[in-house]
C-alpha cells in the first residue's frame, strides 16, 4: 500500500486483490501521479470522505464535487486527475471506487463543443481527461472493477474527438497529442478498446512527418520538450509498430553537454542524458549547437516565441573545460508568476536587451565559420549579432541595434548569465574587475566595449531556476543609453587563479 510519511509517499508492496491486472513498471508511474497531486496541494483525508485542495476541504459527495473551483490551472489539473485516489485504493479499494462513481455522476462530460473554460472547470480539458484516464488505469490494475472500466470508457472515447487532440488536422503536432496517443494505446489494450489503439496509430502515421522539422527539432522551442517528444515518439513507434525517425534523437543529442546535462533552453525541467557530441543546425526553427574539443554551445534565434519557448533570440550558452560557464536561467515554477515571467524574458538570457522593448518577432541566422554565426532581427530594433565561439572564448564581434521609435534615453543591456558557482571578483575597494572565479580557482574574464569605448561590467544578483530548486547566480551586465548601440564583448578563459576577493 502507499502511506503518507513525513510528507512523502512511501510504497509498501501488497498483493493486488482478485480481478486486478498487474503490469510490470506500473507501480512507479502510479506513485509519480499521486506524488504530483500532493505536490500541488491536493490531499485526501484518511477516511476518504473529503479532499483538501490547497487548504479548502471538499466533501467527496456529488454536491461537493459539483461545486469544485480548484483555482490555478495546475491545481485544477491535478485535482481532476483523481491521482489522489491512488493511495486510497491501496488502503481501501471500496472507498476509491465510491469516489470514482460520485465524481463521474457529479461532473459528466459537457461535450467537446462546450466552451474551453467550462471544460476546464468541469474536469474535461484534454490534459485533465488524459491524466484521469492514467489514474483509472492504476485503479483498474489494482481493483479490476467494472466501475473503473465504465468511467475509463467515457474518457477514452472523449480523447477520440479531434477537438480534444493536439495534433492534425486541427492543430500542429504537440507533445500533448503524442502523450494522448501513448495513453490511448496503453489504456485501449487494458480496457479492451481496440478502436482507441487504432485511432492512436492512425494519428501517429498522419502526424509523424509534421512533428519534427527536417533538422530533427520540434517547434516547441525547448531542449527539455525536445527530449520529451523524442521519448514519446520512440515509445509510440515501438508500441504501434511504425518506423522511427532517427533525426529527432540526433538533434536532441546535440543539446547534451559533455557532462551529460541537457542544456536547459526554454521551458521544462532539468534533464540528463548520455553525451554523444554532434552538431545541430536548424535555421528554420532557430537552433545551432556543437560539441568540439570539450566545448559545447547552443545559440538561439528563429521565429517568434511560442509554446514552451523563451524570449531568447540571440542567446548563447557555453560549456568548456568540464564546466558550464554561460547558461540560461531555466524555468521558474508555474505558480510563481513573477519569477516565471522573468525567467522567460530576454533579461534572463545571454543576449542584448533594450529595456521595455517589445518581443523579437523573428531572427534569421547563418553560419559564417566554424562555430561562428551572424544573427539578424527582422523588424523591431534590427538587432545584428555576430558570434564566434571557441573552447577559450565567446566573442560577440558585433552587437548592434537602432530603434527609430524608442526614446533617446533608452537603456540597452548586454546580459552575460553565468552558471551558479561563478562569483564576481572585486578589488580592494569592492569594485568589480570584470573577472569571475569558481570555487576551485578557475577564472574567466568579461571585457565589453561600446562604440569602441570600454564599458565596466556590472554584476547583478539573479536566481537560477535550473533543477528542482532555485540557486543564486550572477548576471554580468554591460550597459549603454541612446536610440542605438554597438557592443563588442568577449568572455575568455584565464589560465591560473589569483587571490582577489569575490562578491558573495
Amino acid at each position: 500500500m502507499a502511506v503518507a510519511l513525513a510528507g512523502a509517499l512511501v510504497v509498501i508492496a501488497a498483493a493486488p486483490p482478485s480481478g486486478a491486472v498487474p503490469e510490470t513498471g506500473t507501480g512507479s508511474r502510479c506513485v509519480s501521479l499521486a506524488e504530483r497531486a500532493e505536490r500541488y496541494g491536493v490531499r485526501v483525508d484518511d477516511s476518504a470522505t473529503s479532499v483538501s485542495v490547497q487548504g479548502r476541504t471538499i466533501p467527496l459527495t456529488e454536491a461537493g464535487l459539483s461545486d469544485v473551483r480548484p483555482g490555478s490551472s495546475q491545481v485544477a489539473l491535478w485535482f481532476h486527475s483523481l491521482a489522489w485516489l491512488i493511495p486510497v485504493a491501496q488502503r481501501s479499494p471500496e472507498a476509491a471506487l465510491g469516489a470514482v462513481e460520485r465524481y463521474s455522476a457529479a461532473l459528466p462530460d459537457p461535450g467537446a463543443g462546450a466552451r474551453r473554460e467550462v471544460q476546464w472547470e468541469r474536469g474535461w480539458s484534454e490534459g485533465q481527461i488524459r491524466r484521469r484516464l492514467e489514474t483509472l488505469e492504476c485503479l483498474y490494475r489494482r481493483t479490476g472493477s467494472p466501475v473503473v472500466a465504465r468511467a475509463a470508457r467515457g474518457l477514452g472515447d472523449a480523447l477520440l474527438d479531434d477537438r480534444r487532440y493536439y495534433g492534425l488536422p486541427l492543430h500542429p503536432p504537440h507533445n500533448h497529442g503524442a502523450q494522448a496517443n501513448v495513453v490511448l494505446t496503453r489504456a485501449g489494450r487494458l480496457f479492451d478498446r481496440p478502436e482507441w489503439v487504432a485511432v492512436a496509430r492512425a494519428r501517429v502515421l498522419r502526424d509523424r512527418e509534421a512533428a519534427f522539422a527536417e533538422c530533427g527539432m520540434s517547434d516547441e522551442q525547448s531542449s527539455a520538450y525536445q527530449w520529451l517528444n523524442v521519448s514519446l515518439w520512440d515509445r509510440l513507434a515501438r508500441r504501434l509498430d511504425v518506423p522511427a525517425d532517427p533525426a529527432p534523437r540526433r538533434a536532441a543529442e546535440a543539446l547534451v553537454r559533455p557532462d551529460g546535462v541537457v542544456e536547459p533552453v526554454g521551458g521544462g525541467g532539468a534533464r540528463t542524458n548520455t553525451a554523444h557530441g554532434g552538431e545541430l543546425w536548424c535555421p528554420d526553427l532557430g537552433w545551432a549547437a556543437s560539441t568540439r574539443g570539450g566545448m559545447h554551445h547552443v545559440v538561439r534565434f528563429g521565429p517568434a516565441t511560442t509554446r514552451h519557448g523563451h524570449q531568447d533570440h540571440g542567446a548563447v550558452t557555453w560549456f568548456t573545460r568540464g564546466r558550464p560557464v554561460l547558461v540560461d536561467r531555466g524555468a521558474a515554477p508555474k505558480d510563481d508568476a513573477a519569477a516565471a515571467a522573468w525567467a522567460g524574458s530576454r533579461a534572463a538570457h545571454s543576449t542584448l536587451e533594450r529595456v521595455d522593448a517589445p518581443p523579437v518577432v523573428a531572427m534569421t541566422g547563418r553560419i559564417t565559420g566554424q562555430d561562428a554565426y551572424l544573427l539578424e532581427e527582422r523588424g523591431g530594433d534590427g538587432l545584428r549579432r555576430s558570434l564566434r565561439i571557441t573552447p577559450d572564448a565567446v566573442t560577440v564581434v558585433d552587437d548592434s541595434a537602432t530603434s527609430a521609435t524608442a526614446p533617446a534615453s533608452s537603456t540597452w543591456i548586454q546580459h552575460w548569465h553565468f552558471a551558479p558557482g561563478w562569483l564576481p571578483v572585486v578589488d580592494d575597494d569592492g569594485t568589480a574587475t570584470g573577472e569571475l572565479e569558481a570555487s576551485d580557482g578557475a577564472r574567466v574574464r568579461l571585457a565589453c566595449r561600446e562604440s569602441g569605448r570600454p564599458v565596466a561590467p556590472i554584476p547583478v544578483r539573479v536566481t537560477s531556476y535550473v533543477g528542482a530548486s532555485s540557486s543564486p547566480a550572477w548576471d554580468m551586465q554591460c550597459r549603454a543609453r541612446g536610440r542605438s548601440v554597438s557592443f563588442s564583448s568577449t568572455v575568455s578563459w584565464i589560465e591560473g587563479a589569483g587571490t582577489a576577493g569575490t562578491a558573495r
